[in-house]
């Protein structure tokens, strides 16, 4: 038998158990399948020689060719190897005899015969590591009782058990127990001694205590318990014919550190499972406890395994269900205490139906924290599954994970060799078999005839220490240095020394592969330095290295509240693909904290000795472009809201105002330390008020709001929130936060002015006058405020026929004119048609047909409008149902006949133009209403007297239907009439030639005997005023003095 490396890929969560260079035997490739070999599993250390084992036990094994071609009848005895782990070799244990013995009962007084055959030799085994002794039991091994005398002859599946020096391969058999059964009670037969067996382990003395299970002694069972050299028996009260006492069997110290208990498993005991708790100090047992499954089936008992889980002294006591549930398989975990019972402290569920979790259970501590850990195997899950859980304190309180799952499914090995089974079906207390101070752990996997050894890895606990250099930055600093000092728990050191005296160069060279790994990350969430991830290595793996390195910081940061971190993290790492496990390659521990180490490097922020900065910030919100109260008028000049702010403590660093807009409310123009989050349906604006804001020092931040999409009518009276929150990175004790509402309210109106082209037409009499006169009616409509109107109209009436005569007037199809664009109007009744209308030109009336025009105009009806609450619609008159007796005389006052829309026997048109284009102040509405009247029906039907004047009049009003609530403008005009004059002129006559004549002639003759007066008065001889002064002066000479 040699045992067989392979190199493993299998999946594990990842501790110290090695799953890469696992130890594998084959029993043979042939026979691999009926042999069993690793139905048991034990490991064993020998100190003195520095020897390992590994026995394995193969009950239906048959022995080397040579033993079984000189024991030809000898088939499946059962053989037991001892794999050397030092050599590739496995060496067969044998019987001292391994042909069928006979011998002689006292008791009996008859001879016996133990038959070898098919006994399972191996299926049961156990290690006094005290004094160096195996005991391999065959529990199915046949003896035949005879007399040859008195030719009596029984069979019985009696078991037997063979001990010996482990160190030597020659087991002999042990009669005593045929000298203690009973072969005199009432079933004596097929007890299957040695089922189980177990010794314990003795703290003091290196005396033999051990416990063997016969589960079918007298069909109930029962335990024989070796001490002090003597047998003692022990059995459940109340036993069942299916409990199988003896199934499995252990020992501990529970409850007292210096009392040791047996243990054995009842896992048929009223179809639940029992399992006692035996002591064996005086002469008779007794069971000082019992623990009972909780399931019908799942067989609880059927394993065990002692070990002090959470490291109080005591030991703990595992108990396997395989068949729990669906057969997933549970462990329960019993607690010892000072207090002389158990506590259940933790249960381990099998997830996947069928593996029988907890078939095989051991403990040991297998990464020396001091805590022995829980190893459990699942043989049905896949191909076999084997977990390890890691003992720890306060078990009861937490949820109890796997730090391993080691998986055979995915262990490669050749083609040639069969696929591993039943992985975990067999286990024991794992030993250190290579001497780097870590247990290792054997497992069977009998199905395919393979047994397996995981090595155990040490583990490291490593501690980091961080400094920097400075301790404190100032905000002008450009870079700093980091220092770290790995220390370890003092074993690396000793691995080392180990190494050298005791181990070959392949091991010591294995170590040097091992590198220490410091994995570095500087101010991962700020992102304020040039260096953020880099590694510090060393192959030297002692508690006097440290490393140092350089971290620049990036220029113009702003966050000098928030310290720079330095997270460090340590690990072992392998820089060798190497052919063979390195034992003494660390692994840091799982449990261990210290191998991640932080620092903070703060900055200097003059706050203090405390380094806490106690601001006091006040702050204001103001509305500029806002009336009183802070009221907006919908559609008016855009709005800045204006924060201040002062800082009466001290320095506020990273000090940011946070805007929330209320919907609609964007930006006309974005500051440039300012930002915007438009992600949401509120538009978010962070600003960045001073880093620091200094003790003292203002800020004004204004913001240009552009509110033109606040149009809607719904928006009266409405209240619009803006939120502004105040943060920094210091502690503000002063305002956090401010809500300004800004009211809401529409004003705008709409106002009429309109002017007729001509204000009065005179009638001519004569027979070649016009037939019909044009004229025009103009309105204008000018908007008032600064909202918008989202729906408004204009509405016209025009009068066009009086009484039930035929139509007077008729209109032309007119149109409304903004800002340079052209819109229709609406009628019901039917109007000229045109292609466009010039206001400043007379309409052509030659384009016309009237006759055409008056058949229609006579099937017109009377649009009269009037609106509800809901909508606006046309109430339809038809002329001729007006009753007969509304007459032309109603209409003639002062001899004037007034046609206007107000009159009752006037019947109107009504003609509705949309003002929404009306959008801006500069925004005109101008309606040109083209008219004309027939004249000869005006003179023939209606006017009788010379002195009738016709009054003529259009009436417009005009009327803002959304917004529906806005504030009135004053000196506005909703209603206004135009009014024509028509009057009926006399008949103009021609002037005589002769009446002008003699008017000219006694116009002549009047001038001429004027002018004869004149003269005769003197007029043309008066003197001018040059004489008149001459004369003067000749006067006054005359009467001077002569000399």
């Amino acid at each position: 038998m040699k045992p067989i490396l392979f190199l493993f890929l299998t999946v594990a969560y990842g501790y110290n158990i090695d799953t890469t260079f696992p130890i594998v035997y084959l029993y043979s490739a042939k026979f691999s399948s009926t042999s069993y070999f690793g139905y048991t599993v034990c490991l064993y250390h020998e100190s003195i020689n520095n020897t390992s084992w590994l026995i394995v036990g193969a009950p239906r094994a048959n022995y080397s060719s040579f033993v079984k071609q000189k024991f030809r009848q000898l088939i499946e005895p059962g053989v037991v190897y001892r794999c050397s782990l030092d050599s590739p070799f496995c060496q067969e244990m044998k019987q001292k005899e391994i042909r069928d013995e006979e011998s002689y009962i006292t008791q009996l007084e008859m001879n016996i015969v133990i038959k070898k055959q098919r006994g399972w030799f191996g299926s049961a085994m156990s290690i006094d590591k005290s004094n160096g002794v195996l005991t391999v039991c065959a529990p199915r091994t046949i003896v035949s009782i005879f007399n040859p005398y008195d030719n009596i002859h029984f069979d019985t599946m009696q078991g037997m058990c063979y001990s010996g020096k482990i160190s030597s391969t020659v087991l002999s058999t042990e009669y005593e127990d045929l000298e203690y059964h009973n072969f005199r009670s009432n079933i004596w037969y097929n007890p299957m001694y040695g089922f189980s067996i177990h010794y314990a382990s003795i703290k003091e003395v290196k005396e033999r205590r051990r416990i063997t299970g016969k589960p079918m002694h007298e069909t109930y069972g029962i335990v024989e318990i070796i001490q002090e050299n003597k047998r003692l028996l022990a059995e459940l009260p109340l036993n069942d014919e299916l409990s199988q006492f003896g199934y499995s069997v252990e020992s501990g110290y529970f409850f007292n550190k210096s009392q040791l208990l047996y243990v054995s498993g009842a896992p048929g005991w009223h179809y639940v499972g029992q399992v006692a708790i035996i002591d064996a100090t005086t002469n008779v047992t007794s069971i000082v406890a019992k623990l009972q499954g909780t399931s019908t089936g799942e067989f609880f008992g059927a394993s065990l395994a002692v070990g002090d889980i959470d490291n109080d002294g005591f030991d703990d006591l595992l108990v396997g269900a395989p068949y729990w549930e669906q057969d997933n398989g549970k462990v329960y975990g019993y607690f010892g205490t000072s207090k002389g019972h158990f506590e259940e402290v933790i249960t381990l569920q099998g997830i996947v139906e069928s593996s029988h979790f907890g078939y095989a259970i051991a403990s040991g501590d297998l990464d020396a924290d001091g805590f022995d850990d829980i190893i459990v195997g699942a043989p049905w899950e896949d191909s076999g599954v084997v977990y390890i859980y890691n003992g720890g304190t306060d078990l009861k309180h937490k949820n109890l994970r796997a730090s391993e799952r080691i998986e055979a499914i995915h262990f490669s090995l050749p083609d040639t060799y069969p696929k591993l089974e039943r992985f975990g079906f067999s286990t024991s207390k794992p030993i250190d078999i290579d001497g780097n101070g870590y247990l290792d752990i054997p497992v069977g996997a009998y199905k395919s005839g393979y047994a397996v050894v995981l090595r155990s890895k040490p583990v490291v606990k490593t501690e980091l220490l961080i400094r920097t250099v400075p301790s404190v930055l100032e905000r002008d600093a450009k870079q700093f240095i980091v220092e770290i000092c790995p220390r370890y728990d003092g074993q690396v050191s000793q691995i080392f020394i180990v190494i050298s005296f005791k181990y070959n160069v392949m091991d010591y060279n294995s170590l040097l592969d091992m590198e220490s790994e410091i994995r570095v990350t500087v101010d991962e969430q700020h992102q304020r330095t040039k260096e953020k991830l880099f590694q510090m290595k060393s192959s030297t793996l002692t508690s006097t290295a440290c490393f140092e390195t350089r971290v620049n910081i990036l220029r113009n940061i702003r966050d000098f509240i928030e310290p720079i971190s330095i997270l460090a993290r340590h690990d072992f790492v392998n820089t060798n693909a190497s052919s063979h496990f390195c034992k003494f390659c660390p692994v840091e521990r799982r449990t261990n904290k210290l191998n991640v180490a932080q620092i903070l490097l703060p900055f200097n922020i003059d706050c203090g000795t405390d380094k806490i900065c106690n601001s006091n910030i006040s702050a204001t919100a103001k509305f500029y472009g806002v009336r009183d109260n802070d009221t907006w008028i919908v559609g008016s000049t855009e709005v800045n809201l204006e924060i201040s702010l002062k800082n009466y403590g001290e320095p506020a660093y990273l000090t940011t105002l946070q805007f929330t807009f209320p919907k609609g409310v964007i930006l006309r123009s974005i500051l440039p330390f300012c930002q915007e989050d438009t992600s949401k349906d509120k538009l978010l604006v962070f600003c960045e008020a001073g880093n620091p804001l200094w003790k003292g020092e203002e800020r004004n931040i204004t913001l240009d709001l552009d509110m033109k999409d606040l149009i809607h009518d719904s928006l009266y009276n409405r209240e619009l929130n803006f939120y502004i929150a105040i943060e920094t990175r210091s502690t503000n004790q002063g305002t956090t936060s401010i809500t300004r509402m800004l009211n809401l309210v529409n004003e705008v109106s709409l106002s009429l002015n309109g002017k007729a082209n001509e204000e009065a037409y005179y009638l001519s009499t004569i027979k070649d006058a016009a037939s019909n006169i044009s004229f025009q009616h103009t309105y204008q409509v000018y908007k008032l405020g600064a909202t918008p109107v989202e729906d408004a109209q204009l509405v016209i009436k025009v009068p066009v026929a009086i009484n039930v005569s035929d139509p007077l007037i008729y209109i032309y199809k007119p149109q409304l004119y903004v800002s340079g664009e052209l819109f229709e109007c609406f009628s019901k009744d039917i109007l000229l048609d045109t292609e466009s209308i010039d206001v400043q030109r007379e309409w052509p009336m030659h384009k016309f047909d009237m006759h055409v025009v008056t058949n229609k105009m006579q099937e017109t009806v009377d649009l009269k409008h009037k609106r509800d609450v809901n909508e606006t619609r046309f109430e339809l008159y038809n002329v001729k149902n007006i009753a007969a007796s509304q007459l032309a005389n109603e209409s003639f006052i002062n001899d004037i006949l007034y046609m206007n829309c107000s009159t009752s026997n006037v019947y109107c048109t009504t003609i509705v133009c949309n003002l929404s284009v009306l959008k801006t102040l500069q925004d005109i509405g101008k309606v040109l209403i083209k008219l004309v009247l027939n004249v000869e029906r005006l003179k023939g039907n209606i006017l009788t007297s010379n002195k009738v004047v016709l009054k003529f009049d259009t009436e417009a009003t005009v009327e803002i239907l959304k917004p529906a609530v806005r504030l009135p403008v004053n000196e506005t005009r909703s209603t206004i009439q135009l009014a024509t004059m028509f009057y009926n002129s006399p008949k103009s006559e021609e002037l005589q030639l002769w009446i002008i004549i003699a008017s000219i002639s006694v116009g002549l003759l009047l001038l001429i005997i004027f002018a004869m007066i004149l003269s005769m008065l003197g007029f043309f001889k008066r003197k001018g005023k040059q004489n008149l002064s001459n004369d003067e002066r000749l006067e006054e000479t005359k009467e001077l003095p002569r000399d």
